[in-house]
C-alpha cells in the first residue's frame, strides 16, 4: 500500500516539474496573451436581457430546475405523509392542512415550490402540486383625477 501511495506520489511531482510554469513555458520575447476585446452593444441590445448560452449556463439552468423539484418533492412527501399518521390516529383526512398543524402533525406547512401551490382534496387525502394561475395585469385606475382645491383670495 505505501508503495502505491509512493509512487503515485512520485508521478505527480513528475508531472508537475515536467509541465512547469506556462511563464517559462513562453519563448523569449513574445508577449503574454490579452483577453479579447468585446465589442460594444447596440443602444437596442442594451434593453434586452442577455440569454446565457454554453455548458455553465446549462449547468445552473438544471441545477435550479433540480432546486425547485426537490422543494417540490420533499413537501409534497412531507405533507402526504402527515396526512397518512392524521388518518391513522384519527380515523378519518383532515378536514384542511392546517388541522395538521393544529394537531401537531407538523410544526408548519412547507413552503411550496416558486410559482406552485398545495392543493388538498380532505374527502380522498391526496395532496398535489399545482402551477399558479399567471397574474393578471393590473386594471388602470378609474377614480377621478384629484382636482386641487380652490384657493381662497387673500383678505
Amino acid at each position: 500500500m505505501k508503495s502505491r501511495i509512493w509512487i503515485l506520489g512520485v508521478t505527480a511531482a513528475a508531472a508537475l516539474v515536467l509541465t512547469g510554469c506556462p511563464e517559462k513555458r513562453r519563448p523569449a520575447g513574445s508577449t503574454p496573451a490579452k483577453p479579447a476585446q468585446t465589442a460594444p452593444a447596440k443602444a437596442s441590445d442594451a434593453t434586452k436581457a442577455p440569454e446565457a448560452t454554453g455548458s455553465l449556463a446549462d449547468y445552473a439552468r438544471n441545477l435550479s430546475n433540480a432546486e425547485k423539484k426537490a422543494t417540490e418533492v420533499t413537501g409534497l412527501d412531507t405533507l402526504k405523509k402527515a396526512v397518512q399518521q392524521y388518518q391513522v390516529l384519527e380515523g378519518r383526512f383532515p378536514n384542511s392542512l392546517d388541522e395538521l398543524i393544529a394537531a401537531r402533525f407538523l410544526p408548519k406547512l412547507p413552503a411550496a415550490p416558486r410559482g406552485k401551490r398545495f392543493i388538498y382534496d380532505p374527502r380522498s387525502g391526496d395532496v398535489t402540486v399545482e402551477a399558479l394561475p399567471p397574474a393578471a395585469p393590473a386594471p388602470e385606475s378609474t377614480a377621478p383625477e384629484a382636482v386641487p382645491a380652490p384657493v381662497a383670495p387673500a383678505q
